[in-house]
């Protein structure tokens, strides 16, 4: 299954608002930013370790239901890609519900139940009217506690996954992203951005029902309930069913030592009209006092359809439709990555662009004037993402899953509006060192390897990749 990015899903809407055309330093005064406020959650710690999370929210008779158990690749090693597989197994029924059952139920309540998996978790979840609450915890409690994992599903299942697999890495973007994570994170699991084919069609529903048995319970379950519901029944059923559950581990807090220094990996696709790039390395994770200051920095240089990058590269220079840059939060690591499917011929002067931006910004001062559009951009972003059911339960599952107190959410505005242009010009100077990134290029080597590598700002690196 595919988690939605509410970020990006949101932050495309309001790119919309702003018009493909606008660049920074045409943008108008920026108005004042609104605060974020979220109605108190209620919070129940069950005696199992279970712990449910309430809010209650909007005025549309709706509920959204989010269960997360931290068990996920990061708990096989060796076995990467088990989880996905799990998730999909744990469609297929469960003790006293068959995949009809559960598709029929669901349905009937007004939703889809939705399973998904990641490196460190597993997902299941609904959204149903108001009135069917307590029904759609009773499913995915069933569904987490209960399922068969039938053997005769399992051929498929791997098959669905094997084929998925193959078309993914067929395409640059995925086979940049895998060389990417491999050269930052190495053996860790964050660096294995896909499974192999090996170790999915090894799997067996043995390897299964010991992954399911082992390594979910309640210890390491959040659930998440937002919307028009009845509390003191959902804390009810909840109590009746997974507040019944084993309790099993503690949460895995395995965080990789992240790999440094100015590398070049190449990757061929002879004929391609375009190159790939990845570029960046290893930030300060998301306990750093860096953090917001680097998320406004990102918005700046290349997180936004209005940020630096996106305006020397694709408005002025129109090398590239969309690049992008982004921050990406795993448990006790991030990294920046600024993406780009560039033209062939303009690969080389793409990175002497993207180099130019990350140097003028850590090197310039920057207008305040300039920043709060920016500062703006992300909390108005922020806002509109978080006027969902779904996108509170995703904030709030984040700080959980980071361990982050709740004023993060609360003060997000404030914070966001306290960087100042001095900030961004620090964390750039002191975070995005192209002396330490790593870049990745999948291209038609035979007209660009020998442009990329004569780049001054990549004299002395590591090269590696297709000769």
């Amino acid at each position: 299954m595919t988690f939605i990015n509410l970020k990006r899903s949101f932050a495309a809407v309001a790119f919309c608002a702003i018009g493909f055309s606008a660049v920074a330093q045409d943008m108008p005064p920026a108005g004042e930013a609104r605060d974020f406020n979220i109605p108190e959650p209620t919070v129940v710690e069950f005696d199992n370790g279970l712990r449910a999370t309430f809010v209650q929210y909007g005025n549309v008779p709706k509920v959204t239901i989010s269960a997360r158990v931290r068990a996920g690749n990061l708990n096989a090693p060796g076995q990467n890609g088990i989880a996905g597989v799990l998730a999909s197994m744990m469609e297929e029924g469960t003790t006293s519900r068959s995949a009809q059952d559960i598709a029929f139920e669901a349905a009937s309540m007004g939703g889809e139940l939705g399973i998904g998996a990641s490196t460190s978790q597993i997902t299941v979840g609904i959204d149903v009217l108001s009135e069917h609450a307590t029904k759609a915890a009773d499913l995915v409690a069933d569904v987490l506690m209960n399922a068969t994992l039938p053997e005769s599903e399992l051929p498929r299942i791997k098959q669905d996954a094997l084929r998925g697999l193959s078309v993914t890495l067929s395409q640059p973007q995925p086979q940049a992203n895998k060389a990417f994570l491999k050269l930052i994170y190495g053996d860790h699991i964050y660096g294995a951005a896909y499974p192999t084919e090996e170790v999915l069609s090894a799997l067996t529903v043995e390897d299964l029902k010991a992954f399911y048995d082992a390594e979910l319970g309640a210890k390491r379950t959040n659930i998440y309930v937002v919307g028009q519901f009845d509390e003191a029944a959902m804390k009810e059923t909840l109590a009746a069913t997974l507040g019944t559950w084993t309790s099993g581990k503690d949460m895995i807090t395995e965080v990789p030592d992240t790999q440094s220094g100015l590398r070049v990996h190449f990757i061929d696709r002879p004929d391609a009209p375009q190159s790939t790039l990845y570029l960046g390395l290893a930030v300060p994770n998301t306990h750093s006092d860096d953090k917001t200051a680097l998320d406004v920095m990102n918005t700046m240089l290349g997180g936004s359809f209005i940020s630096r990058i996106t305006a020397n590269i694709r408005e002025d220079k129109g090398y590239t439709y969309s690049p992008r840059s982004s921050i990406t939060d795993f448990y006790g690591a991030s990294h920046w990555l600024q993406q780009a499917d560039v033209t062939t011929e303009a690969t080389a002067a793409s990175l002497t662009e993207i180099f130019k931006e990350i140097d003028r910004l850590s090197s310039e001062d920057a207008a305040e004037d300039d920043v709060a559009n920016y500062k703006n951009f992300r909390a108005g972003v922020f806002v509109l993402q978080n006027a969902t059911r779904g996108g509170i339960i995703g904030q709030l599952a984040d700080l959980d899953f980071h361990g982050l107190d709740r004023s993060r959410l609360t003060n997000f505005v404030a914070n966001t509006m306290a960087v100042s242009a001095a900030d961004v010009k620090r964390v750039t100077a002191e975070h995005l060192t192209p002396d330490t990134m790593t870049l990745v290029v999948v291209g038609d080597l035979a007209k660009v390897r020998e442009s990329v590598e004569a780049l001054p700002q990549l004299d002395g690196a590591d090269i590696t990749g297709a000769e």
